[in-house]
């Protein structure tokens, strides 16, 4: 049974997690890799989500993914706090581990598991449906190690502990490929044990040892086999083994580059903790992530009270800096044979690969801050401090992920207002990716998920941006070209003569902008976007609603914006509904709506002046060119339109006139 003592340990590790990752949980959603397993769950269920992982090369992964879209559905918040309890959880199992290695460092074995569950490299906690079965796998791996030691310990418990152990190791190796090089650290923990007994012979120690390890080793065996000889016969998945022996590249490069590996995640990754942007006084985020980071160092000072009180940290240094130098390189293992570095992959993409190795890189980090803060006093309030400033420091990270899924779920309440429907094969094209933390690829399966599309094959929807797709250049497009993309088993054809164009700039107090021809007037769109909207379809948009199944589970709709109005009108405008145009623009004054940009004024013109109120449309023009320079560009072109186009009347005449000499048009 745990004591009290060890109840509050365990305590201040989850009031650490929760304060680190669970407080802004209402408020994230799915991200970059995400939507590979939120789409294909969503387009065909069971079915699609082992047909994707089948070909992602980790076909176990589906124990977590089947049940778990079952259970938790498409609620973000569910997979957030899923995801966040298993990294709590296997934190705990770290603890467990280092309590039953070195009892006697209660402080020191606190320290090292909330530094692994809050170690300042990896950062993409967020992406909580991606990273779910890496993060069940390594909770099993821990539960595995935990209970082997307690099979050791407690040898008339031996079958039942190493029976469910021998279980998690299968489990944790069949899901996910990441910690199989933690499997090293096992035999050395063996030992580890078996050495504590003076009594007991080398021969027979040995003996022991290898039966001990034995049930192990014939699991990594089995795997090894399955990994490099039928995994990769599935063709997406290369053999690690093969990769590492066959050429020797991969060897050279990682003796190149593993020391600037080490330096970024042990020694770099820290100073990250100081960020002199965050000492600006003022801004409300900042004040919010200094008030969140002196919470979390007082909290976790009182709940260690007891514990470095009742502590020998000063004792073993040094095998606690071996077991974190072990720990890591086997952490790496993985990532290192098939040629990962570190350092020279993109962040924060990169932290990934830091994942199995957070155990080492902890236990070294507690080490070296041991060996450098001598005095007990001393770095017990410099722990608190370190705690404190960890949990700020996830908080901001995740604050930049909250921020970027609050402008994704815009973009799909957006879209789904001005284009409740729209024809299959049609590509949404944009001069630049719009979304951070996100992609071609998630952006589109994120797009077909709102719309509900149920066919892979040939997805009826992708998103595409001049920049990555087309060397920022609309000239392949104008002149025709075919569309087709591949990912995984979706595949998109489509047309560049069946295309949307839009401009997405919410930073820029802009609403989503679905562009056609007459836009290329604009004088703020990019040139190569000025080309684009001559060729940009509205006509694929149609006002017929689809089912929103999953829109409505995932995004969390408020039409109580100037943005719903203007989607709406402008969905209007191009069904020439003049009346609801009107009916839309009186709402939003009721309700206390206006745009910010004078482009967003435009459906409101064409509808005052098309229902005969040229002067309100005047008015309305006067305005849009107040709080914007140059919109004479654009709303020149329209005021021609509407003079050649509108019936005839003494008040167009003179509405047109008086439009003319504010904005200097030519007659």
């Amino acid at each position: 049974m745990m004591d009290k003592a060890h109840r509050i340990d365990m305590l201040a590790i989850i009031a650490m997690g929760g304060l680190a990752f669970g407080l802004q949980i209402p408020w994230l959603g799915y991200f970059q890799d995400d939507w590979n397993f939120v789409f294909y769950s969503s387009a065909r269920g069971p079915q699609g989500l082992l047909e994707f992982l089948i070909l992602d090369g980790r076909p176990g992964a589906a124990w977590i993914y089947i049940p778990g879209f079952a259970i938790l559905g498409y609620k973000p918040a569910l997979w957030q706090f899923f995801a966040i309890a298993l990294r709590i959880a296997t934190a705990i199992n770290f603890w467990l581990i280092l309590k039953s290695l070195w009892p006697q460092r209660r402080y020191g074995n606190l320290i090292a598991a909330v530094f692994f569950l809050t170690y300042p490299f990896f950062t993409l906690q967020p992406l909580s449906v991606a990273y779910a079965p890496h993060l069940a796998a390594y909770f099993l791996y821990t539960l595995s190690m935990f209970l082997m030691i307690k099979a050791i310990e407690k040898p008339e418990k031996y079958l039942l502990y190493t029976s469910i152990a021998l279980i998690s190791t299968f489990v944790h190796l069949f899901t996910v490929e990441y910690f199989v090089g933690l499997e090293i650290l096992r035999p050395l923990v063996i030992w580890f044990l078996l050495s504590r007994d003076q009594k007991r012979i080398e021969v027979a120690k040995f003996q022991k040892f290898f039966i001990l390890w034995l049930p192990y080793l014939l699991a990594l065996m089995f795997f090894t086999a399955w990994r490099s000889l039928f995994l990769t016969r599935l063709g997406d998945r290369n053999d690690p083994f093969s990769a590492l022996f066959d050429s020797g590249q991969i060897i050279l490069s990682v003796i190149s580059n593993v020391a600037a590996d080490m330096v970024l995640m042990l020694v770099s990754s820290w100073f990250k903790l100081i960020n002199p942007e965050m000492f600006v006084i003022g801004p409300i985020r900042n004040l919010s992530i200094l008030a969140i980071s002196v919470i979390g160092g007082i909290c976790f000072y009182l709940l260690s009270k007891s514990a470095s009180q009742d502590d020998e940290t000063s004792t073993n240094v040094k095998a606690v800096l071996a077991a974190g130098s072990v720990a890591a390189a086997a952490g790496m293992i993985a990532s290192y044979a098939i040629g990962y570095i570190v350092h020279l992959k993109l962040p924060p993409w990169n932290s990934r690969f830091s994942l199995p190795a957070l155990a080492g890189l902890a236990l070294l980090a507690l080490a070296l801050f041991e060996i450098l803060v001598t005095s007990q006093n001393i770095r017990r309030v410099f722990f608190a401090i370190l705690m404190g400033l960890l949990v700020g420091w996830h908080n901001q990270n995740t604050l930049s992920f909250k921020s970027a899924w609050e402008k994704q779920e815009r973009l799909y309440q957006q879209l789904m207002w001005r284009a409740p429907s729209i024809e299959p094969n049609t590509a949404i094209i944009s001069n630049e990716e719009i979304l951070s933390y996100m992609g071609d690829y998630p952006t589109s399966f994120g797009i077909n998920t709102m719309y509900g599309s149920k066919n892979l094959n040939d997805v009826p929807y992708w998103f595409f941006a001049l920049s990555e797709n087309f060397n920022f250049s609309v000239d392949p497009l104008i002149a025709g070209t075919t569309l087709e993309v591949q990912r995984a088993s979706t595949v998109f054809q489509g047309d560049s003569r069946n295309v949307i164009f839009i401009s997405y700039e919410p930073e820029n107090k802009q609403c989503l902008w679905v562009l056609r021809p007459s836009d290329n007037e604009y004088k703020h769109l990019v040139s190569e976007m000025k080309k684009a909207a001559l060729i940009s379809d509205v006509n694929n948009i149609s006002a017929n609603q689809m089912e929103r199944h999953f829109y409505n589970e995932i995004v969390n709709e408020n039409k109580d914006t100037w943005c719903y109005f203007y989607q709406k009108a402008d969905l209007a405008r191009q069904m020439e509904d003049w009346e609801t145009v009107i009916a839309l623009w009186e709402e939003a004054q009721k309700n206390g709506h206006q745009p910010d940009n004078g482009f967003e004024y435009l459906p409101f013109v064409e509808g005052y002046a098309r229902t005969g109120n040229w002067e309100k449309a005047f008015l309305l023009t006067k305005t849009a060119n107040r709080i914007t320079e140059a919109m004479y560009f654009i709303l020149c072109p329209a005021w021609q339109t509407l003079k050649n186009e509108a019936p005839a009347s003494e008040q167009k005449n003179t509405s047109t006139q008086e439009a003319y000499d504010l904005l200097g048009c030519s007659p």
